[in-house]
């Protein structure tokens, strides 16, 4: 249950995020309080969740460092993935959107259709990576 809801949350921010450039703050609340809600459910303490909320904090850091080269609204995105996946898992997750931009972005700056500086939605490439995650048994 709580992968299919993850999956559903992801990809309306993923096409979202892919129309608009943007990632909706009201989605990822609503996003966060089912995943609260499952967690408690499930009997999850909030000490846990302190602890897995530090790769999207990590994440927000780094954009204000960036200036915003680096989109807040993903380091909003990996704080709400920590009702659902651990810190590891979300640094899994990070890791393996991050690798899946660079495999479909790399070939398009050689080819010389985006410019180094063009803005890339990064949700899509989290949502593969969590399928994928998940059909790997990752998550």
């Amino acid at each position: 249950m709580t992968k299919v809801c993850l999956v559903v949350f992801l990809l309306v921010q993923a096409v979202l995020d892919a129309k608009t450039r943007y990632v909706y703050l009201p989605l990822l609340l609503l996003q966060a309080s089912a995943g609260i809600a499952l967690g408690c459910l499930k009997g999850m303490s909030g000490a846990v969740l302190w602890v897995r909320f530090f790769p999207g904090m990590a994440l927000l850091l780094v954009s204000s460092l960036c200036r915003g080269r680096i989109g807040r609204g993903d380091g909003w995105l990996f704080a709400a993935l920590a009702v659902y996946l651990t810190a590891g898992q979300q640094l899994l997750l990070f890791l393996g959107a991050v690798f899946l931009a660079a495999v479909w972005t790399i070939p398009l700056l050689i080819m010389g259709r985006v410019e180094k500086d063009s803005e890339l939605a990064f949700v899509p490439f989290v949502l593969a990576a969590y399928v994928g995650g998940c059909l790997y048994g990752w998550f």
